[in-house]
């Protein structure tokens, strides 16, 4: 697939990017007010409506799978490498692992806690980091759920983390602007 953005507008528009061709793609209305929303590698949107349910579309604002139920407020989201699940954390502490074409939550993740503000997933979708409001980086092993490693030192929430393709490799950035690199094999 070519590269896409998403962005949202009058609370309630989206507007797909061709990122690759330079070009604006569809466009299109929801039925909630948005409050999140992030794109696939292959096209896909997800939207995180103002109810805590999130939906995902198709590149031309069609439903492409089920809904996952309303609950608190969603704080981040991402696709998978292969766009085939989705992490998804609210503010009442879950960070699940969603299979959104079958509606089934594919992991729950252990003692991630309230304030998870970002996530990114290593190895195909192996494992799941994510970072928040606890000033730390979390790396837990999928589907179990389980926490495999934590880096600390950042001096405020972490506001985003990233990781290279490889698996190998976790960047992070806090709120003060402090990056951060961390071997996410668990070598210091």
């Amino acid at each position: 697939g070519g590269a896409f953005a998403v962005t949202w507008f009058k609370g309630n528009q989206l507007a797909m990017i061709d990122v690759g061709e330079r070009r604006l793609g569809a466009s299109w209305t929801t039925d909630r007010q948005i409050k999140n929303a992030c794109v696939s590698r292959q096209g896909y949107v997800g939207v995180a409506m103002d109810d805590g349910s999130v939906c995902v579309f198709d590149g031309q604002g069609k439903p492409a799978g089920t809904r996952l139920g309303a609950g608190a407020k969603v704080t981040t989201m991402t696709f998978s490498q292969d766009g085939s699940v989705m992490g998804v954390a609210d503010e009442s502490g879950q960070t699940r692992v969603w299979d959104w074409r079958t509606g089934v939550v594919a992991a729950r993740v252990v003692g991630s806690g309230k304030g998870v503000m970002t996530l990114a997933f290593l190895d195909g979708g192996r494992r799941l980091a994510g970072g928040g409001d606890d000033q730390l980086v979390h790396v837990w092993s999928l589907p179990s759920g389980e926490e495999l490693l934590t880096f600390a030192g950042h001096r405020m929430h972490v506001a985003r983390v990233c990781a290279t393709p490889d698996g190998q490799t976790l960047v992070s950035i806090d709120g003060t602007g402090e990056l951060r690199v961390w071997s996410a094999t668990g070598d210091r």
